[in-house]
């Protein structure tokens, strides 16, 4: 429903499971409870030995689960005859009030729902449904344990009672506007309106003029360590972002149109927008100290021999004269770094490298995708490594192209020299 170049800004106002099992934890135990006497009526066969776990996301308290964040994890402690199993949760002071945390269909050693989202500050009763085919009820199980959700800290406010003149974050709301949003329990949608200055650390992005709802704008990922100077509700999933309401005044400072950066930002008048639309947080930029990146290049000047982050251009080869066909640049050279692999068809791996190692590689100002990268051996990675999909990993490459044709499917190649996993 969205653009995909939102996706990585906005998170969904929807919630999911996620088909993955349990990871390794040094936290502490996980939780469980039996599982609750079956309803003859609706349900085949229980299992009874069966329970929920609950991987906490921080240490228990006298005994008690007592999140300051979600759970890690929720999940059967194995998995039972059936189609899928649902987890639902309800507040524990009001039964009428059901929250879905997901459906998990296919994970293998008991069923999971990684980092349940749970909309507020409260005590919840946790339930799994064993669906069958049809979508009938075969068992339920319910965790005894009240999880109890502390997020008290300063930087979040509750959406039910907040109001113009509490203080958040060292802010001051000015107008508060948020009603329950439709169909949702729980869940709620507006815009709150700040004042008073903060200063934060982030990356930022000069969106070009052909960016679909971002055109012209300059915006700004916080760094995790300044996430808590910012406010957001307890509902807010999503990650930290906030684009300058005063683009204009501050355009200089970043860098042409493309530009990526890391910046410094004292900024004030903090709008928070959370509405279901091509919507963001927003602020006024008092002030900026910004360093754009070092592996910027403009496609539409780049000349053979220029160098680019330590790469030098060997080759150009255009193809197009629009903004979404130009064609090859082929580059000499050599960058070491990690991030994690995935794979873009069975027969291509590729990296999505991670920030110290993406300004080492070679970019467009006219580069609207990223900075991911495939194997131009991608038949040897594959045969060395095996399933990579979303595996951390350490790569050198080498030969890099920067491919953006429009006729095709094209990927960015480098030659992976050297790779190996970090997650074994």
């Amino acid at each position: 429903m969205r653009h995909s170049l939102l996706r990585l800004l906005l998170s969904s106002m929807i919630l999911t499971g996620c088909w993955a099992n349990v990871p390794p934890s040094d936290k502490p135990e996980p939780t469980t409870a039996p599982a609750a006497s079956p309803d003859s009526s609706r349900q085949t066969s229980p299992d009874e030995s069966v329970s929920i776990v609950i991987t906490p996301a921080s240490p228990k308290v006298d005994g008690t689960i007592t999140l300051h964040e979600f759970p890690e994890a929720i999940s059967l402690s194995r998995q039972v005859p059936g189609a899928a199993v649902a987890f639902t949760a309800r507040l524990a002071r009001d039964e009428t009030v059901t929250w879905r945390l997901g459906t998990d269909e296919d994970a293998a050693d008991g069923w999971s729902v990684l980092r349940p989202h749970f909309p507020l500050n409260e005590a919840y009763v946790i339930t799994a449904e064993v669906l069958g085919d049809s979508g009938e009820v075969l068992q339920t199980v319910t965790l005894d344990s009240v999880v109890a959700l502390d997020r008290n800290a300063p930087h979040l406010f509750d959406e039910r009672s907040a109001k113009a003149g509490d203080v958040v974050a060292g802010m001051t709301i000015t107008s508060f506007s948020m009603t329950p949003f439709p169909d949702m329990p729980l869940s709620y949608a507006g815009i709150v309106e700040f004042a008073g200055e903060t200063t934060v650390k982030a990356t930022y992005q000069h969106f070009g003029a052909e960016t679909e709802f971002l055109a012209n704008a300059i915006c700004f990922h916080v760094d995790p360590e300044y996430e808590t100077r910012l406010p957001r509700s307890l509902g807010d999933e999503r990650a930290t972002f906030f684009c300058a309401k005063n683009a204009d005044a501050i355009r200089a400072h970043v860098g042409p149109a493309g530009s990526t950066g890391h910046a410094t930002v004292i900024l004030d008048h903090y709008t928070f927008d959370y509405r279901p639309t091509e919507t963001w947080n927003r602020a006024t930029v008092v002030k900026i100290d910004a360093e754009p990146d070092p592996n910027l290049f403009d496609e539409t000047a780049v000349k053979t021999s220029d160098v680019v982050a330590e790469w030098t251009v060997t080759a150009i080869e255009k193809t197009g004269n629009t903004y979404h066909d130009f064609g090859i640049i082929r580059f000499s050279g050599e960058a070491r770094g990690t991030g994690t692999f995935y794979q873009e068809n069975a027969e291509t791996v590729c990296f999505e490298p991670d920030r110290s190692f993406a300004v080492k590689i070679p970019r467009s100002l006219q580069e609207p995708r990223g900075t991911g990268v495939c194997a131009a051996n991608s038949r040897d990675v594959l045969a060395k490594l095996g399933n990579v999909t979303n595996r951390r990993g350490e790569l050198v490459i080498s030969d890099y192209r920067y491919d953006k044709r429009d006729s095709i499917d094209s990927f960015n190649l480098a030659v992976f020299v050297d790779y190996r996993l970090l997650d074994r």
